[in-house]
């Protein structure tokens, strides 16, 4: 009966027994079925890279029922700002400030403007492309210069 609940909508796993959160497969069918299933799947799932790549792509808010350990995989966290960008905010803060992801991260259409940590993003991705702006400009001028001597 859980199966084919699971299979119609996959929030149907929170009603699913121990076992079958578990269950790799049945997880797998919840997820294809509707974001955020991993929510009511075992921690070993939530562990589970290919289960929770799955779900953060159905979902990327699902980022945030994921291990700690897959917060701070840089796959996994490209794939779910990818689908939602708001999903940066579950992610490890070592990667929320990574450029990779940034650049996904404000190509995302919704942002709140007044959010506290869209501000934070954006200052920190500003001073970074200035940085590069400013070693390409040195690169430039070393080598305008090499060519003048």
């Amino acid at each position: 009966v859980v199966l084919v609940a699971v299979n119609q909508h996959g929030r149907a796993l929170k009603y699913a027994s121990k076992k079958l959160k578990n269950d790799k497969n049945v997880v797998l069918i919840a997820v294809n079925k509707k974001g955020r299933a991993l929510e009511y799947s075992s921690k070993d799932l939530q562990n589970n890279k290919e289960v929770v790549l799955k779900d953060v792509y159905e979902d990327g808010f699902a980022l945030y029922y994921a291990s700690k350990e897959l917060k701070n995989d840089k796959v996994v966290v490209l794939v779910a700002v990818n689908q939602d960008g708001r999903a940066l905010k579950y992610a490890h803060k070592d990667l929320q400030n990574d450029m990779d992801i940034l650049k996904v991260y404000f190509n995302y259409e919704y942002h709140d403007l007044d959010d506290e940590f869209y501000k934070e993003r954006l200052n920190y991705y500003n001073i970074m492309i200035e940085q590069e702006y400013m070693i390409a400009n040195a690169h430039i001028n070393s080598i305008n210069t090499k060519r003048k001597n």
